[in-house]
């Protein structure tokens, strides 16, 4: 089997269930857990946890920029 192959089809399962966060750390996140010895049930819930926290906060810009929040806001700064 091809050494790349598990990743790559991991990096296309990702995009298609649309996880970005995960796909981009979990390499990271995966040689941080090893140095540190964690197992695979810490690993998937560091990545969660930064799935979760990157969503939040896009959520939270999309609220702001939907409310005009920051349009009006500039109006104050000048």
């Amino acid at each position: 089997m091809d050494p790349e192959r598990p990743t790559v089809l991991l990096d296309h399962y990702l995009k298609l269930l649309k996880l970005p966060t995960i796909k981009r750390e979990y390499r990271i996140v995966a040689a941080a857990c090893a140095k540190e010895g964690h197992d695979a049930i810490e690993f998937l819930a560091r990545l969660c946890e930064r799935e979760c926290l990157e969503r939040e906060q896009r959520a939270a810009e999309r609220r702001i920029r939907a409310a005009g929040l920051h349009r009006r806001a500039a109006c104050f700064i000048t």
